[in-house]
């Protein structure tokens, strides 16, 4: 299977949280919420919830070495964040791993956890220091840019960022300084640029609404776990930290509506995909739908095969008069099947699926032109052939949903003729096809390559479309799609039967509508 797309790969080496609000656990989701494919290397087991920490236990470094080994050798990540190191060798490993890369690195220097527990303390803090250096980007709240710093906690946007400058300086990176544990009605970050020649910093202040909760477990992670996936997907540090922030302060926001915990509750992470959530397990992505469908119509599939008229036509021993009756209505068929085509244009969401739908109406007409000056102007009927009622009936099952303006139910009902007739045609082609073949035209028409890239197109728009779309209206679709396979057997068994379709009571058809007469 030839992968048809590369995620952005961002790593987060960290600490884990088994209520999942903070440590890898929340990176990941925020990775992926971000639109990133999350690595993870852990660094410490810790054992913590909503109200703080009790203990924890780090991984051995060599385990620690491992992990970042079969990380770099098969999934090399675009990004790294790093957050909770613990241990000084493991320290060292990350180090010595850093030392090698190529692309963005954040550091969250998690040495005091939101609960006021302090993670990282002696050695261990000093080890993480040799870190810093090698970063992109580091992004300290205000305990750790004190620590950092050697001086008090901020209190003013003026000691944030001078305490910021001085750990760029300190150790020649940016440094995003946050302000989350000020008091205020904003919340206010400060971005010091790494010192450029002559040893200049920009500043950069980023503001957001502060949002009055408890749900602030795991902000940092959060935060830096944000930025270094944006920084992987190639925006600049100012831009990445800007929406970020956006996203953060919406996370917070939503997560005040969760009831995770009895302390400090976690951001709601996903809260931008609910509605996706929502649907999860209705109906999957456009190729389950797909698959589904053509399971759902095998019993109709293999009734078709078995029809004597696809038989004969097959095998060319269909009779000229039978398959000039089939013709008239096949013809008959088209014109309205064009309009459908048009309607279908007229109802599109978007310019693609509107230039589908008019090229297919456009194809269509094409065809039934073809078919007068060929088969109709050759074919010998013993009597005026009239349109007969399986040709009526299918024809007012499509345009009853064009005429409620259901785009969705519309496309559905007309992808069958696409679908059946090109799965149909193909293996008849495959089967029977010479040129000295009777029906050889009618043959090839359905096995050309462009009509096979049309019905794909088509099979792709239509069950997307169902993918996309709420429980309802899946059902909807599926229904009008099942419906015309019933109509397109129908159609074919009629040749032979040149008689009523199958009644209401059979599955799938519904009563003949009274929309359409000709």
């Amino acid at each position: 299977m030839t992968a048809s797309w590369s995620p952005i790969r961002v790593l987060t080496i960290a600490g884990t949280d088994p209520t999942g609000g903070a440590g890898v656990q929340a990176d990941i989701k925020t990775i992926t919420a971000c639109g990133g494919y999350a690595l993870s290397v852990v660094t410490a087991v810790v054992a913590q919830n909503t109200v703080g920490v009790r203990c924890f236990e780090s991984v051995s470094s060599s385990l620690v070495a491992d992990q970042l080994a079969a990380v770099a050798s098969d999934t090399a990540p675009a990004a790294v964040k790093v957050g909770m190191l613990g241990d000084p060798a493991v320290s060292r490993e990350v180090c010595e791993f850093a030392r090698h890369l190529t692309v963005p690195l954040v550091v969250d220097p998690v040495m005091v956890a939101t609960s006021g527990d302090e993670l990282v303390t002696g050695v261990a803090r000093e080890a993480l220091w040799e870190l810093l250096p090698l970063a992109t980007l580091i992004t300290p709240n205000i305990p750790e840019l004190a620590v950092l710093s050697g001086m008090a906690h901020a209190v003013s946007d003026e000691e944030l960022e001078h305490q910021a400058r001085l750990v760029a300086h300190k150790f020649g990176v940016a440094v995003l300084a946050k302000g989350g544990h000020r008091v205020g009605d904003t919340a206010s970050d400060v971005l010091i640029g790494a010192p450029g020649p002559g040893g200049q910093c920009e500043a950069v202040w980023v503001h957001a609404q502060r949002v009055n909760t408890t749900s602030t477990h795991g902000t940092g992670c959060s935060l830096s776990s944000a930025i270094a996936t944006l920084l992987g997907r190639g925006y600049d540090l100012p831009e990445a930290v800007r929406r970020a922030k956006v996203w953060l302060t919406q996370a917070i926001r939503a997560g005040d509506r969760m009831a995770v915990g009895t302390g400090h509750g976690p951001l709601d992470h996903m809260w931008a995909a609910h509605d996706v959530f929502a649907r999860a397990g209705d109906h999957g992505d456009a190729q389950d739908v797909a698959s589904q469908w053509w399971a759902d119509i095998m019993g109709i599939r293999h009734a078709i095969d078995e029809l004597e008229f696809v038989q004969r036509l097959g095998n060319g021993t269909l009779p000229p008069e039978v398959f000039g009756w089939y013709v008239h209505q096949d013809s008959a068929y088209l014109r309205e099947y064009s309009r459908a085509l048009a309607m279908a244009s007229t109802l599109a969401p978007t310019r693609e699926e509107q230039e589908l739908w008019a090229r297919g109406a456009h194809s269509a007409i094409h065809v039934e032109a073809g078919m007068h000056h060929t088969w109709l102007a050759h074919a010998q009927m013993e009597q005026p052939v009239v349109t007969s009622q399986v040709t009526h009936g299918y024809v007012n099952h499509f345009l009853s949903y064009a005429a409620r303006g259901d785009y969705e139910g519309l496309i559905a009902a007309l992808l069958p003729c696409y679908w059946l007739y090109q799965d149909i045609g193909m293996r008849l082609y495959q089967r029977y096809w010479t040129s000295e073949h009777p029906y050889a035209t009618w043959l090839a028409t359905y096995h050309d390559e462009d009509f096979a890239a049309a019905t794909a197109a088509v099979i792709d728009v239509v069950t997307t479309a169902a993918a996309r779309a709420d429980a309802g209206t899946t059902q909807r679709m599926r229904d009008a799609f099942i419906a015309s396979a019933w109509w397109e057997h129908d159609f074919f068994a009629a040749p032979y039967r040149r008689a009523v379709p199958r009644g209401d009571d059979d599955e799938g058809t519904g009563a003949l509508s009274s929309v359409v007469s000709f």
